[in-house]
């Protein structure tokens, strides 16, 4: 017998109605502070991946990368087709942003010849496809360190005519029909001696820069062939520079306007519809983490905790963990984690649900194979969640439907497993290389880290902390006695999954993984969070003292804090700029301050024994190896007598011992390295080279491992004897540009991949012999070793600094005195430091898609209108959801009193939101 459905059966349940409030509260939160751009090398192929799959008919880059499907897997670029189509799709209907309307019409902004006004610019002569009766003229144009030029000066006369006598000459003056672009940036206007000219627009990237326009009648009409610019000579205007960006004729018959083309356009006709695309696909992280946060709300009720704790452990894992910006970011971990949560979460469903337990267990299945195919790295966790679930279903006392769901669950896997993996192996060539080559790496020292050094980065680094970019997780540790005491077995994957995950990485040479915080722990903190839930349950109830209710409300409050500095810059704007401009300043990688076991570990002290490449100044290091033996035949082009240096270093330590000979015109000369060489040496030789005769160089192993040599070094003869014995030279091997390759070089095997870097003499024609391999000097792990382990130079500083300066830009921004002291205090100053960047000024501004928005599109309001909007819309959703969840747990005049001091708070920091992003 059956009964309809009442109006209350019907009613959403506090559960389903704090899931939903949940997802749009944090979905909110991750579009009103994603970037909108690329932040990593996998995100760039994920994109550039779903960019082909859907608009290239040859589909060329899927046809040329899709063996790196073996590197970082297809899943995120075919999730993303449809909000890559969707930004594709606004992107289409929007302005160029390389474009101006002016008076209705599209004026395409181009490279024109700048025209400088010191009497050294040329004029700019551009025939017309046919003549042309002109009546008037339209110019966009700027000036450049134009502030003394006058009012109503002739910059520039526009030329129309045939090139005859009876030319008409159009002056274009200062403060009438172009202006001093910077004539908006505080304290220019006041220096500028002219007056500001209509503005047409902002340039592209920078909105605070202005490009004018001006309508200029040509009375009487005059037709003309050609157009010249003739730049005036202005002696007192110093270095000032004409711009000009678009040119356009009225012809006097139809009342048309011609644009004269004066060179390239200034952007792509791509980039418009690019940025949109990015936009869009930026956004299926922020899906995934919304979503990820609903199912740890169910998951939290289904292990039989209330919906207030559930709701509380969501927000906690989607606003105070790593979880908030890398659902901003593109790497894979955040889809990943969300795929892994749902084949853990179905399991449990199956008590709530036994009707539906074997399509459970398929989607469980399913699930956790997306999982791997998003981050084969997934493969560490998706074991244990099968062996949770069989556990679950193959105990003695079982339910059947227990056992329905596992035993799909392991079926769907096996059965998805191998044809996703035979699809890898079609689509990409080769099995994933993290699944393939694992026993290998193993053996090439994947996991060659002293445990203690990469754990201890992981758990209690300045730089990389779990616990310092998401205090709230320390929560979680203290919740594990109490979730071991209620859950036993029933929850053991929470409580192994999250630290073994930790364990292997701490051996990972790369256990930091880039990013902004531990990127490589994102795919785990779902699972940390789960074990906070006993703590959650007893705040939610009003248990625990107020003590610990402060402390907790403190420590969730510091999370969400931390993560407002992380999605506040791009992640890698203040590692690069420390990387180029601080690191070289300090002593041994700044290793005083902390990481030196790392840093000698990882092989910081003899890094010197790499080759600097004397253009870029990047170290590296390759061998030309052999085994029968190793030759190598320099080939003159003329005959000629010059030094020839060698340079060989046992860089792995394999004991290797090894005689070199060298044979020229007038004979041969050996040397035995019989001793240790892991420190690098140099050999210098006189030699003679005909183009019958050339040099032979043999190197024989007499010891352990293959023959090696790693340069050829090439200088003048200084007229030393050629019988003299070679000259060792061993300090420091690395730095050799100073000593040795005047003529040229040869670092052999130094390129990446693996071939020479060389620069011949005019003397050596050609040169060949032996086998190439380019080894692992670790120097880009190396120079991360300050900003993991220094506490002065951890990035969580650094973000601060920037934001301060930021900060002072925003409230004073007429006080230019400020912002420069606010940049030239660094957070190691506090340590003594005295180093300093050259334009730590880089380092301002917010990585926030409306300020971009702003950045690319302030010439078209019609543009930052819909993106007000749409900013208005998301900030609407965040504040209505945020005080219906207040009210939902909080119901009575206490809960609306929170719910409308909660709106009045977000409206404030709305208007800070709006200021920081069209102001910094």
């Amino acid at each position: 017998m059956t009964r309809s459905l009442t109006r209350a059966d019907r009613r959403p349940t506090p559960a389903t109605t704090a899931a939903g409030l949940v997802f749009f509260i944090l979905l909110s939160v991750y579009a009103l502070t994603g970037g909108g751009q690329g932040y990593s090398v996998d995100g760039r192929f994920g994109y550039e991946m779903a960019r082909s799959i859907a608009f290239d008919q040859d589909r060329s880059y899927l046809g040329e990368f899709r063996r790196n499907f073996a590197r970082w897997g297809i899943v995120m670029p075919l999730l993303g087709q449809p909000l890559l189509r969707l930004g594709h799709a606004i992107g289409a209907t929007a302005p160029p942003r390389d474009g101006l309307y002016l008076d209705g019409q599209l004026y395409v902004l181009r490279e024109w010849t700048p025209l400088p006004l010191d009497g050294t610019g040329s004029p700019i002569r551009i025939d017309l496809p046919q003549p042309l009766s002109v009546t008037s003229l339209r110019v966009v144009s700027y000036l450049a360190l134009g502030t003394t030029v006058s009012q109503a000066v002739t910059v520039a006369e526009v030329r129309l005519g045939d090139g005859t006598d009876q030319d008409t000459w159009i002056p274009l003056r200062a403060g009438l029909h172009t202006a001093e672009w910077a004539y908006d940036r505080p304290g220019v206007s006041a220096r500028t001696v002219h007056r500001r000219a209509t503005v047409a627009g902002q340039w592209d990237g920078v909105p605070d820069a202005n490009i004018y326009w001006a309508t200029i009648p040509v009375d009487p009409a005059k037709t003309a062939a050609r157009v010249e610019i003739h730049p005036a000579v202005l002696p007192s205007a110093g270095d000032a520079v004409l711009f000009l960006r678009a040119l356009a004729l009225k012809n006097g018959e139809s009342g048309e306007w011609i644009h004269v083309s004066g060179g390239p356009r200034l952007g792509s006709p791509d980039q418009t519809p690019a940025f949109f695309e990015r936009l869009g696909y930026s956004l299926l992280n922020g899906l995934a983490t919304a979503t990820t946060a609903v199912l740890l709300l169910v998951l939290v009720t289904l292990l039989g905790y209330g919906v207030g704790a559930a709701a509380g452990i969501a927000l906690a894992f989607g606003l105070g963990t790593l979880a908030w910006p890398y659902a901003t970011y593109d790497f894979s971990e955040p889809t990943a984690a969300f795929f892994l949560v749902a084949g853990t979460t179905a399991p449990y469903a199956a008590r709530r649900y036994p009707q539906s337990a074997l399509w459970l267990g398929i989607a469980a299945g399913v699930s956790l194979v997306l999982a791997v195919g998003a981050k084969y790295t997934a493969a560490i966790i998706v074991p244990l969640i099968v062996l949770q679930a069989a556990w679950l279903g193959l105990r003695r006392h079982a339910e059947p439907h227990e056992r329905r769901v596992a035993i799909a669950l392991v079926a769907t896997l096996a059965l998805l497993g191998m044809i996703g993996l035979v699809a890898m192996i079609a689509v990409a060539g080769r099995v994933p290389i993290v699944l393939g080559e694992w026993l290998g790496g193993l053996q090439r020292g994947w996991l060659s880290l002293p445990i203690w050094i990469g754990l201890r980065g992981l758990l209690l680094s300045p730089g990389k902390s779990i616990f310092l970019y998401a205090p709230v997780l320390i929560l979680a540790v203290l919740g594990m006695p109490a979730f071991w005491s209620r859950h036993r077995t029933g929850g053991l994957l929470f409580l192994i999954a999250p630290w073994l995950y930790i364990l292997v990485y701490s051996m990972k040479d790369v256990w930091h993984g880039g990013g902004w915080g531990p990127r490589y722990l994102v795919m785990i903190v779902p699972f940390l969070v789960m074990t906070a839930a006993p703590l959650a349950q007893l705040l939610a109830s009003q248990g625990g003292s107020r003590l610990l209710r402060t402390a907790c409300g403190l420590l969730l409050g510091l999370s969400c804090a931390v993560q407002v500095v992380g999605v506040s810059k791009h992640p890698n704007l203040y590692p690069i700029m420390f990387r180029d401009h601080i690191l070289p300043q300090l002593d041994e990688h700044g290793t005083a301050h902390g990481g030196r076991d790392y840093w000698e570990v990882m092989g910081g002290a003899g890094l010197a024994r790499a080759l600097r490449d004397p253009d870029s100044g990047e170290r590296r290091l390759g061998y030309a190896y052999g085994e029968f033996p190793l030759t190598i035949d320099v080939t003159a082009a003329e005959p000629a007598t010059f030094r020839l240096s060698l340079y060989a270093v046992d860089w792995d330590h394999r004991g290797r011992r090894q005689s070199i000979l060298v044979k020229d015109a007038r004979g041969w000369r050996q040397v035995h390295l019989d001793r240790d060489f892991s420190e690098g040496v140099w050999l210098q030789y006189p030699v003679e080279a005909t183009a019958r005769t050339p040099v032979e160089i043999y190197v024989q192993s007499t010891g352990p491992d293959t023959a090696v040599l790693s340069a050829l070094a090439f200088d003048p003869h200084d007229g030393g004897g050629w019988g003299e014995a070679p000259i060792f030279d061993s300090q420091p091997p690395g730095q050799w540009s100073d000593r040795y390759g005047s003529d040229g070089y040869v670092l052999l095997g130094w390129n990446a991949d693996w071939s020479d870097r060389a620069n011949l003499p005019a003397y050596v024609q050609r040169y060949g012999g032996g086998e190439r391999v380019n080894l692992e000097t670790h120097e880009p792990d190396i120079a991360e070793t300050p900003l993991l382990y220094g506490l002065p130079f951890t990035p969580l500083l650094g973000h601060l600094w920037f934001l301060s300066a930021d900060a002072v830009a925003t409230v004073y921004p007429d006080r230019p005195d400020l912002l420069e002291r606010a940049l030239a205090s660094p957070p190691w100053r506090w340590w003594g430091l005295t180093v300093q960047p050259p334009h730590p000024e880089h380092g301002m501004g917010l990585d926030l898609w409306p300020a971009k928005l702003y950045d690319h599109f302030a010439s078209h309001p019609r543009v930052l209108g819909i993106g007000a909007a749409v900013v208005l819309m998301l900030w609407s959703v965040l504040g209505i959801g945020t005080a219906h969840l207040i009210t939902l747990f909080q119901p009575g005049a206490v809960g609306r009193w929170l719910a409308g001091l909660t709106s009045a708070f977000l409206l404030l920091i709305l208007v800070a939101y709006v200021v920081a992003a069209v102001r910094v």
